[in-house]
């Protein structure tokens, strides 16, 4: 290993080589993996072989970024505790996602991406693995940094691989701190090479101290932008609530205005019917007055006692006093009926103008009354001869 690769590396976002100019969000937050890795199907035959010298594949071939991030983290711990003879080791709490899915993870919460890339093939990796990245001091402090999250990669893996051209990688072990922004992503600092643990977290610790403004104005940006799409989201409630609100009174208006026309149709309709019964009553009452006429005039006052197909019928004289004090008389035959009597009261009534139409016909000595289902006895039969007087009672008085 040359003199330099044994020193802190350290580069800030203003001082991005041209190794690090495809560090954008184009390249690493919105290109998908497979995208980038078409072109590259297989992995160099160095990075290959050595990882199968070192034992550190597992599914190498796979695509799938979750099985590889998953199989890197066992096959880490794997050979942290074989090379250290402990049944237990501590290591990073890394996301087992893809590297794209971990950028992303970053931006949506505001944090920083701490991001491992192992080499397999370099010497210094084993003891780096050993004495730096999974020990206890380095996987305590990088665990409990509430800003900061944790990729790694192998970059014998697609994955892995296709991170270290993203970022630029070009000597391992490789550590590099990114700030995951709407707007792209850059490296803060990176470390590459064996750095001692000590010095790896005091740098790291600086870094993210003097960083952590970059946090602050992303996450009031991002508080801004949540509540402004909450007030949007809000005014837009309220909007759709009073476009509701209007629509449901329009609806009540329309249907009161709907029932109250419907009632309106209704009663006119109800109106319209009665008139035309009682049109059609007063018709079928005068139809029914003119046939009364035409009966009492085909039957005149008798002035005397008649024989008719060989009977004798004798005179009758009837005198009828209404409710009001109206007196008046007329002859008939005593073979005339009580319901003639009614035809000639209900022509009499109306040419007097007396609307009189319920009524019922009664003697006083003797005291009867006598109905309209009475209408078929003889005057002889109901005891008028030769004369009598009857009270015409109105019913509806």
């Amino acid at each position: 290993m040359s003199s330099d690769s044994n020193v802190l590396r350290r580069r800030n976002v203003g001082n991005t080589t041209s190794n690090d100019a495809s560090l954008h969000s184009s390249s690493i937050g919105n290109t998908p993996v497979e995208s980038r890795t078409v072109n590259s199907p297989s992995l160099p035959l160095w990075v290959s072989v050595g990882s199968k010298l070192l034992g550190l594949q597992c599914n190498m071939g796979t695509r799938d970024p979750v099985v590889a991030a998953t199989c890197f983290k066992e096959t880490l711990v794997a050979n942290t505790k074989k090379s250290t003879n402990t049944h237990s080791t501590s290591i990073p709490s890394f996301e087992l996602t893809s590297f794209r899915d971990a950028v992303s993870t970053a931006r949506s919460t505001c944090k920083f991406l701490f991001v491992y890339l192992h080499s397999p093939l370099h010497d210094d990796t084993r003891s780096y693995v050993n004495n730096v990245l999974c020990t206890n001091e380095f996987c305590n402090f990088i665990n409990e940094q509430e800003d900061l999250l944790s990729w790694a990669g192998d970059i014998s893996h697609v994955e892995g691989y296709s991170a270290s051209l993203s970022l630029g990688a070009a000597h391992y072990p490789f550590i590099a701190l990114l700030s995951c922004q709407s707007r792209g992503v850059s490296i803060i600092e990176k470390f590459t090479g064996y750095v001692p643990l000590k010095h790896l977290i005091s740098a790291m610790a600086a870094t993210i101290e003097r960083n952590h403004q970059i946090l602050n104005t992303v996450r009031q940006a991002e508080q801004q932008r949540i509540e402004t799409q909450e007030l949007r989201a809000q005014q837009d409630r309220e909007y759709l609530e009073s476009l509701e609100a209007d629509r449901l009174r329009d609806e009540e208006l329309r249907r009161l205005e709907e029932g109250q026309t419907s009632q309106q149709n209704r009663e006119e309709e109800e109106r319209q019917s009665a008139v035309r019964q009682e049109e059609e009553e007063y018709e079928r009452q005068q139809n029914m007055l003119e046939l009364k006429r035409q009966s009492v005039r085909a039957k005149p006052a008798p002035s005397c006692d008649a024989t008719i197909d060989g009977v004798h019928h004798r005179l009758v004289l009837l005198r009828f006093r209404l409710h009001n004090g109206t007196k008046f008389e007329r002859r008939f035959l005593s073979n005339d009926t009580l319901q003639f009597i009614r035809d000639y009261l209900d022509v009499e009534l109306h040419d007097r103008g007396l609307e009189v139409t319920n009524y019922e016909l009664a003697t006083s000595y003797p005291k009867r009354v006598f109905g309209i289902e009475e209408g078929d006895l003889s005057l002889q039969d109901a005891g008028f001869v030769p004369q009598a007087l009857i009270y015409v009672q109105n019913l509806d008085t």
